[in-house]
């Protein structure tokens, strides 16, 4: 009748270790959790309820990085490729913006300067009257 109990509860841990480690499995696959360094992947499922043991089959099994190799995040700005025909980001438009209104602006008041002077110099030049 012992052995009987002890096959049970046997049965039982080793249906639970199971359970732990198809979840385990499932979260190192998850490709958020794999751009996380593996310290922390372990301390979660550590932090879990998870054994040294379980945690080795599980990664056997998810098939994932190198757990002596901490994978490094990527560069969040890597993903702002423009490709042709794609609009340039609201960014680049508000700096172009900016330029062509400071040379435009420029262009401008040069000329209205310039057109201002020769407005008033050039009719008095023609008639010979000075003020």
């Amino acid at each position: 009748m012992d052995d009987n109990a002890e096959e049970i509860k046997a049965d039982e841990t080793d249906q639970k270790s199971q359970k732990k480690i198809e979840t385990a499995v499932k979260f190192l696959q998850n490709p958020r959790v794999q751009e996380t360094p593996f310290s922390q992947r372990k301390a979660f499922l550590v932090k879990k309820g998870l054994t040294e043991d379980e945690i080795q089959k599980a990664l056997e099994l998810s098939q994932t990085a190198d757990p002596g190799k901490d994978v490094i995040p990527r560069n969040p700005g890597q993903g702002q490729a423009v490709f042709p025909g794609q609009p340039p980001p609201f960014t680049l438009r508000l700096r172009d913006f900016f330029w062509v209104a400071l040379v435009g602006g420029s262009f401008g008041y040069l000329l209205a300067h310039l057109v201002k002077d020769e407005v008033e110099y050039f009719p008095i030049h023609l008639s010979g009257k000075k003020r």
